[in-house]
């Protein structure tokens, strides 16, 4: 494989990779490439084990077969300022002990680059100045992180991990808890980094529809490895979306030319 250096190289991959925990299989012959400038969804059910592929990438758990690498290397063998150069990550929501100020908070995803004082310097609050720009939280920065609703919070934690200039963003189902308003201003900001070649994505996305809008590849994971893998028109169809989800779907042709919009034609319940 060519050295992480290379601008077309993989930012993470898996190759024919068993991903599990405890010993026990989730998913088997997992092939994954994610590079700068793309942008690739996970679906599939609840416990198929999208978290799980997530954490073997990140190197928080070993594939049981097969490789997995995070900027070519082993993941566990980076170490954590290492790690946070190449890759932030987005989780579904983040606990905080302490009510740090957004504008605090921020300046923690800088922790990678900053010397050993640990003094922010011209570079680092380039940095922090475009993540805020980019996300539009300046009237939060002096508010504290446990003030802020659950919209507010995902677009300062989308600031933070942003603000680390990596290569590769990783997102765990990060417009779980947010309404569709919020869902599309935090995924379009991510989609206009992707588009301008800053970095690639790789998340869990709950609403097939959604990650058909915003990612270049979807992979469908279902039976114990991948269902189907491609541009979301190769994917989201019907029999493919039953398999993985065990109910049956419908596809509408999108008027706009994109991918068909899909949704579980659930059959109504019978009134008593």
């Amino acid at each position: 494989m060519s050295g992480a250096t290379d601008a077309n190289a993989p930012l993470a991959e898996l190759e024919r990779a068993t991903i599990g925990r405890r010993g026990r299989a989730l998913l088997r012959d997992v092939d994954l490439a994610v590079r700068r400038g793309e942008w690739v969804a996970l679906l599939g059910g609840n416990g198929v084990g999208k978290t799980t592929l997530l954490a073997t990438l990140l190197g928080d758990e070993e594939p049981l077969a097969g490789a997995a690498r995070l900027a070519g290397r082993a993941p566990s063998s980076l170490a954590p300022r290492e790690r946070a150069r190449h890759v932030a990550v987005l989780p579904e929501a983040e606990p905080f002990a302490y009510d740090f100020s957004v504008a605090a908070l921020l300046e923690l995803g800088r922790y990678a680059h900053v010397g050993l004082l640990g003094r922010l310097g011209e570079a680092d609050r380039a940095a922090l100045a475009r993540a805020v720009a980019c996300t539009a939280i300046e009237p939060l920065l002096a508010r504290g992180i446990q003030e802020l609703s659950a919209g507010e919070r995902q677009r300062v934690l989308l600031a933070r991990a942003l603000a680390q200039e990596p290569a590769l963003m990783v997102l765990d189902e990060p417009t779980a808890h947010l309404d569709p308003g919020r869902q599309q201003q935090l995924l379009a900001t991510l989609r206009v980094e992707v588009d301008r070649g800053a970095l690639g994505v790789l998340a869990v996305l709950h609403d097939p529809n959604v990650a058909g809008r915003f990612a270049d590849r979807l992979l469908l994971l279902g039976g114990g490895g991948v269902l189907a893998a491609g541009a979301p028109a190769e994917v989201l169809r019907p029999e493919l979306l039953e398999a993985a989800y065990g109910v049956p779907f419908r596809a509408l042709r999108a008027d706009d030319g994109g991918p068909p919009w899909v949704f579980a034609a659930v059959a109504p319940v019978a009134k008593r």
